[in-house]
Formats: structure tokens, C-alpha cells, sequence
């Protein structure tokens, strides 16, 4: 097993800001000195509002900033947020027609309509980004970079039949190349802002968002593995939005673009030939290799998952339960307002049983449809037995309220708070539940005698 630094290591790469500002710094190639990933100025943007982006080799150079101007910014942002999350001042665009390609391809966006939605977004949410929330305090931004394939990396644009308008120079083949392996960071990342622009005529609004080709559902697969929820009330602003319009041309609100349902993590070997994703265009090496590296090394050192009111239901519940084991210093687990059931409860259970995850504090299943088979089980698995001598010796708030729990799954409760997995527990959370008060009151008094 890894040690505790070990695990920090690994995920420092989605968590710590120098990962982004190495892929963004200027490098020598060869005597020549270049970025493998350019962005976007959003003021540029905003001021500009070009109805068609150039590829990169075309940009004027106002057009892009700098990531010392990023860096400055950043800086201030950390003075200026209290304990609020700090968020880098970076926006990652994830649509359908991205052009990752090594031999090129035509332009993502001929008529402009999603560089249009990107303006006007940029235009409704700024405040969020100048503005500390809950006041006029200045969070320090002053400008964005914004990714966009076409833009960001060097590119070989073709013409509609396929002819190479613009071959890459040996330089920019090279940089395309080492650029290509690391952009999963700039959207896994957890302190990046990433906006998801759906494929034509798809549905728009909470569901979880689909893409038919293999790099756009990579990159949103890894966007929403470890980004703090939307609900977070410690967020600076929405990190994870869905731009567009719906079906009916009916334009996304605020309200709407937030309310994104993330998938559960995916399983390791989900692009591999015979697993769920394995069959989607457009598949290279890079994307069926990544994943479960990618997967490892974000969730080995993250403190918390937070897939509060995702949807989800027992399977998305079962699907989280194989990747739980991974989170070596996971202490907050946030899974509530979902449809999980029992047999959503029964996989986390196993799981939570792993000598992985004793470093638990928070585990919040409330609002849910948990009742005594499923309650039953997570708690007699979460303790100790001929087997196993775990326990979750750190966890000290578990959550359980507005669930269907009866007086059996409560009283086993009790068991568990009084010599069991749950010793150490200091607050449980039961209201809105069938069970007696009577029952109820007991497992309070159990966790009054150990104070």
C-alpha cells in the first residue's frame, strides 16, 4: 500500500495549480521556444467578439494571455477568497467536434454559433468571476484564458472534400504531439472551470451529457471525476456547466447550465475493446491507456467526492463502489439527494469496507431511498468480523436523514455506534426517516455515552 505522501504525489497533478502553469509555460524545442497549449483572452474575447477563430498559427497575438498574466491574477485571487475554493482563472470549452487529430481536420465551428454561445456566457457570468459571492469584494480577476482546441494547439486544417489546406511544420507536429498526452489535466483538474457544449440536436438540461466520439466523452469522463460540486457553497463560482440550447431553442437559464448530472466514476477499462466505451469513434491508444491511469492518480490522494443530487441510482451507486477502494485519503464522501437504494447501500458497503478508506470522516447518504436491507448491510459490513478487524475509526459524521429507514436497520445502528464500525461517530443524522422516536432516541444516547 502507498504511503500518505505517496498518494499526494500521485494526485498533485489535479490538484495543485503548477501542473496546469508546466503545460502552459514556454519550453525549448530544439532552440525554439514555444507553449504546447496557447489560451484565449477572455476580455479579448469579449471585446473582439470574432465570429470565426483562426487556428493557431493564424492568432494575433492580443488574442492570446500570457500565463504570467494568469499566474499574477491567481496570486490575487488566493488574497482575495478567504476560505473559499480558488479556482485557477481558467476555462476549458468541451464540444463535439473537437480536432485533437494528429493529421488535422476541418474547422469545429464554421459558422460561429459555438463561439457565439461562448461569448455570451462569458458576457452573463462575469460578475461570478470579478465579484467575491455574497458581496461586491473583488475575487482579483481581471481577464480568463480560455481553451479551445482550434486555438490552443497547433493545428493542420483541411478543406470540406479533405484537402490539406495547411500542413504542420516539424515544430509544431512536435509540440502538437507532447501537447496531445497531457490535456486531460487542463479539464480533470480540479481547479479548472470547464464548460460542456452538447452535440447538435442532443438533449439539453440535467441529464447526463453524451458524446458519440471517443476524445469529447474522454475529456467530459475525466472533467467530472474529482471538480467540487456545483451545490458547494464554498465555490467561488460553478466550475462545470452545460452551454446551448435545447431541442427547442429554448436558451438555458443559469439555473440550467448548473445543474449538471456527473456520471460515477468510470471504471478503469471502460474504452477497452468489449467494456461500455470501447465501440465509440474516433478511439486512439492514448484515450484506452490514459483512463486508468488518469483514474488512479486523480482519486489516490483526493480528499473529497461530492456527487450530491446527480441523479444516480443503484447501479450509478455500484459503479462508484468499484472505484471507492482507490481513494487512499478520501475523508468526505457527499452522496446525497439521490435515488440510491438498497442495493446502491449494499455495493458502498463493501467498498467502505476496504482498509483503503479508513481515513473516512464524512459520509452523507441522506435524502435517498435507503431503508432497513440496505441501512442493515452497511453497517454489519462496515464492521468487524472473523475476517477483518476494520473499522472506520475516523468517521465522525454519518448522514442517514430522509431515507426510509424502519426501528431494525436504526437499532442496528446502535450496534454499530456502540462497539462497532462506528465508534468513533459523533453525529448521526436519522430525521425524516419511519423509524420510531424511541428508537431513534436510543442511538442518540448511545453517542451521548461515549462523549
Amino acid at each position: 500500500m502507498a504511503s500518505d505522501g505517496q498518494l499526494v504525489d500521485m494526485t498533485a497533478k489535479f490538484i495543485e495549480p503548477n501542473a496546469i502553469w508546466s503545460m502552459l509555460e514556454s519550453k525549448n524545442y530544439a532552440g525554439q521556444h514555444d507553449s504546447q497549449v496557447v489560451l484565449l483572452s477572455a476580455a479579448w474575447l469579449r471585446t473582439q467578439r470574432p465570429t470565426r477563430l483562426p487556428e493557431r498559427q493564424r492568432l494575433p497575438p492580443e488574442a492570446i494571455i500570457p500565463v504570467r498574466s494568469l499566474r499574477a491574477i491567481y496570486a490575487t485571487i488566493e488574497k482575495g477568497m478567504g476560505k473559499m475554493t480558488k479556482p485557477l482563472p481558467i476555462i476549458a470549452i468541451l464540444h463535439a467536434n473537437m480536432r485533437l487529430d494528429a493529421g488535422g481536420g476541418t474547422h469545429p465551428d464554421p459558422e460561429g454559433s459555438l463561439l457565439e454561445a461562448i461569448v455570451k456566457a462569458l458576457d452573463a457570468r462575469w460578475a461570478e468571476f470579478t465579484r467575491r459571492r455574497g458581496g461586491n469584494q473583488s475575487t482579483g480577476v481581471t481577464d480568463m484564458g480560455v481553451f479551445l482546441d482550434w486555438s490552443s494547439l497547433y493545428q493542420a486544417p483541411v478543406d470540406d472534400k479533405g484537402k490539406v489546406l495547411r500542413r504542420r511544420s516539424e515544430h509544431e507536429q512536435r509540440v502538437f504531439d507532447e501537447a496531445l498526452p497531457e490535456l486531460h489535466t487542463l479539464f480533470a483538474h480540479r481547479l479548472t472551470t470547464v464548460w460542456m457544449i452538447p452535440e447538435a440536436n442532443a438533449p439539453i438540461g440535467p441529464q447526463q451529457l453524451v458524446y458519440s466520439t471517443a476524445w469529447p466523452t474522454y475529456l467530459r469522463t475525466v472533467a467530472t471525476l474529482v471538480k467540487p460540486s456545483n451545490l458547494s457553497d464554498a465555490n467561488a463560482w460553478p466550475q462545470l456547466l452545460t452551454l446551448g440550447e435545447d431541442p427547442d431553442a429554448v436558451k438555458l437559464g443559469r439555473a440550467e447550465q448548473e445543474r449538471v448530472e456527473r456520471a460515477p466514476p468510470a471504471e478503469p477499462c471502460s474504452f477497452k475493446p468489449g467494456h461500455k466505451l470501447g465501440h465509440l469513434e474516433g478511439m486512439v491508444d492514448l484515450i484506452r491507456e490514459g483512463l486508468p491511469e488518469v483514474i488512479c492518480q486523480a482519486l489516490a490522494g483526493i480528499e473529497e467526492l461530492d456527487f450530491r443530487r446527480c441523479g444516480w441510482g443503484d447501479e450509478d451507486a455500484s459503479w462508484l463502489a468499484v472505484v471507492l477502494p482507490l481513494c487512499g485519503r478520501l475523508k468526505r464522501l457527499l452522496l446525497s439527494g439521490n435515488h440510491i437504494g438498497n442495493a446502491g447501500a449494499s455495493a458502498l458497503a463493501g467498498a467502505l469496507s476496504s482498509t483503503n478508506l479508513q481515513t473516512l470522516e464524512m459520509l452523507a447518504l441522506d435524502n435517498n431511498e435507503i431503508g432497513d436491507a440496505g441501512a442493515s448491510a452497511l453497517f454489519q459490513r462496515m464492521s468487524p468480523n472473523e475476517d477483518s478487524e476494520v473499522i472506520l475509526h475516523e468517521l465522525k459524521t454519518l448522514s442517514l436523514s430522509n431515507n426510509v429507514l424502519n426501528d431494525a436497520s436504526v437499532t442496528a445502528l446502535s450496534g454499530a455506534v456502540i462497539g462497532g464500525a462506528l465508534r468513533g461517530c459523533k453525529k448521526v443524522a436519522l430525521d425524516g426517516n419511519p423509524a420510531s422516536k424511541a428508537t431513534v432516541k436510543a442511538v442518540k444516547k448511545a453517542l451521548k455515552k461515549k462523549r
